[in-house]
């Protein structure tokens, strides 16, 4: 889980619209062969809980500012994500 992906989300409705574009996401992905998608979705942690969060180390902090064009994703499939609206 160290670098696992996630979306914090901090309204209900958030919630309910990750919840609700990954499924339809799944659904296209899964109809292509691919296997599910792994990014955790959960409410954001109440600023005072006792939730644990780690900044980044400085040289992953502000990367495409520092590296213009420089990510690429090594999980590309090809595949658009469906907008809640095309559901």
């Amino acid at each position: 889980d160290q670098y696992r992906s996630v979306i914090w989300t901090t309204t209900p409705a958030q919630f309910e619209d990750a919840l609700a574009l990954r499924d339809a996401y799944q659904e296209v992905l899964t109809d292509r062969g691919f296997g599910p998608i792994q990014t955790r979705i959960a409410p954001a942690p109440a600023p005072n809980s006792d939730a644990r969060f780690w900044l980044a180390e400085e040289y992953h902090q502000r990367y495409l500012f520092k590296n213009p064009g420089g990510y690429e994703c090594h999980a590309r499939t090809g595949i658009a994500c469906p907008t809640l609206r095309d559901k």
